[in-house]
């Protein structure tokens, strides 16, 4: 089901730039730039083998990445404090919850296959 479906979104929910278009109101062709999807890519590729899932989510990865919500966040000062790592100015705690799994799940598997590079 998974490969299923991330195969329908790759050929027929994406823009023109790489991007993905929520996919329930196609005539607003809104752009879907979120981690999640990036995470069924990620799970698509691992089931099926299929590098083509990876590559599609590159441009969308990229894009989450450089949001300024992570950009100078995750990236920007931080200090150590006993045994934790605190960044100044982070995503909040459901932010980061809800990206930063996906984010790894899809890093480790472009990672692996050598899309990123």
């Amino acid at each position: 089901m998974i490969v299923d479906a991330m195969d329908d979104m790759v050929r027929n929910c994406s823009t023109g730039d790489g991007c993905f278009y929520y996919k329930e109101l196609p005539s607003l062709r809104r752009r879907g730039v979120v981690a999640n999807l990036l995470e069924a890519l990620a799970y698509a590729w691992e089931i099926s083998g299929e590098r083509r899932f990876l590559e599609a989510g590159m441009t969308t990865f990229e894009m989450v990445i450089s949001a300024p919500r992570w950009s100078g966040n995750i990236t920007g000062r931080k200090h150590v404090s006993g045994d934790a790592v605190i960044w100044e100015t982070g995503a909040s705690p459901k932010a980061f919850g809800r990206n930063f799994p996906s984010l790894m799940a899809f890093y480790r598997a472009a990672r692996s296959e050598g899309v990123l590079e």
